[in-house]
């Protein structure tokens, strides 16, 4: 169709269209005359960006969606966190107008204003903030993240329902390192993080479907023999166990299960094969020329003798080369 009949049919102006055809988010064929030839698929597309754009995504965003398509979630969430940092700021900028509008006279010129109230004008709005209204939870956000390899491709009411419980219930166990690792998720690198959570996801249906014992005993002698090598690695193991990797094993072990399998009734199927990889670990590890040596350096910071997945192994399991781990160590204490 002709850009007038894909305009009418979009409700958007020729201007509002060649826009986007310029941001390369519709890219129409060209006819032999060399006019756009739009596709019902380019009006399904545009009215996409369209609702994605009422809903405050910016371009960039959208641009990186094309790429990523599964990470609707993520952008929508991190879409989210710009628009309240905005109205943050915004609130901010009135608070201090209102400061100076309390203590100049009337008639008063910008002469007259008292500097001193710089320091008083620190741009963060009150605790009661405007954004606050606004019941987004960025916890769920961090389960998906942790989480990820659970979640199946079906949506509904009741599984939203499930979701928000265990993300809430992770806030609980997790405090302020939920901040931490949110304040991971939304500053690192989309490329980075879809390679995680690819990898994340490839071992829990190696486990689930293939029933590949012997790779992901493997990975884990692998994981401890590099925590033992890696010398940051095992620093960001010592910082995180306390308030981070036990609290985890306990939601796990507490709270985790049952509404996780309410989820997905696949969980199940990979806990029972998760204790049989645990069980498999043992004769491994043992196996290796420097267990001894891993072992009594290792003591105290890692639980070896727990045989069942609520152990560090289970965490290791998740713990290696996953998007936490990837982080500055400064970053880490910031948040202890």
């Amino acid at each position: 169709m002709k850009l007038d009949e894909f305009a009418k049919r979009t409700g958007l102006s020729k201007r509002t269209i060649h826009f986007y055809i310029d941001k390369k988010l519709l890219k129409p064929k060209k006819s032999g005359n060399n006019y756009y030839d739009f596709s019902p698929d380019d009006v399904d597309k545009l009215k996409t960006i369209i609702l994605l754009r009422k809903a405050g995504m910016p371009i960039e965003y959208i641009n990186e969606l094309s790429q990523y398509p599964a990470w609707l979630n993520y952008y929508l969430s991190k879409t989210v966190k710009r628009l309240k940092a905005e109205i943050e700021d915004k609130q901010a900028r009135i608070e201090n107008a209102l400061l100076l509008l309390d203590t100049i006279a009337p008639h008063a010129t910008p002469a007259d204003l008292d500097i001193s109230l710089t320091e008083k004008m620190t741009g963060e709005p009150k605790k009661e903030s405007i954004s606050d209204l606004y019941d987004v939870n960025d916890d769920f956000m961090v389960a998906t993240f942790l989480l990820v390899q659970y979640i199946d491709s079906e949506k509904n009411f009741y599984k939203r329902y499930i979701w928000n419980k265990i993300s809430i219930e992770l806030r609980q166990y997790l405090g302020n390192m939920m901040d931490f690792l949110l304040d991971v998720i939304y500053t690192r690198d989309i490329d980075l993080m879809t390679e995680d959570v690819t990898c994340m996801t490839l071992y829990w249906r190696d486990l689930v479907e293939n029933g590949k014992h012997g790779l992901c005993v493997e990975h884990l002698v692998k994981a401890l023999q590099k925590l033992f090598d890696d010398e940051e690695l095992l620093q960001k193991w010592t910082v995180l166990y306390e308030p981070f990797i036990k609290p985890l094993i306990s939601f796990y072990r507490e709270k985790a299960d049952e509404m996780i399998n309410a989820y997905n009734p696949n969980y199940q199927k990979h806990l029972e094969k998760m204790h049989q990889v645990i069980k498999e670990r043992h004769c491994k590890i043992c196996d290796q020329p420097n267990y001894d040596k891993i072992r009594k350096n290792l003591t105290g910071i890692f639980d070896f003798d727990t045989e069942n997945v609520y152990s560090d192994y289970f965490i290791l399991y998740l713990f290696d080369d996953s998007f936490y781990t990837k982080v500055n160590i400064s970053q880490i204490i910031k948040y202890i």
